[in-house]
């Protein structure tokens, strides 16, 4: 089984995105990637939770049961 990993490291030490096939050779070059990172995921959280109460208030009865689909 493979994995589907976004980021690898190949022999010579170089951080490879495998999705954008970015390389990277020092850590102050991914500081910039791993903040973008953290971002996305920030504002995935909020759509997440917006989304949840969307739900919640059109679907007042049955917003359990919808939600459980998504776990």
């Amino acid at each position: 089984m493979t994995e589907n990993k976004r980021f690898m490291i190949d022999d010579a030490g170089t951080l490879i995105d495998m999705r954008t096939r970015e390389t990277y050779d020092y850590v102050s070059d991914v500081c910039p990637l791993l903040n973008k990172l953290v971002k996305e995921k920030e504002q995935l959280q909020n759509d997440r939770e917006a989304l949840i109460d969307f739900i919640k208030m059109k679907f007042p009865k049955s917003w359990k049961h919808i939600l459980e689909g998504f776990e």
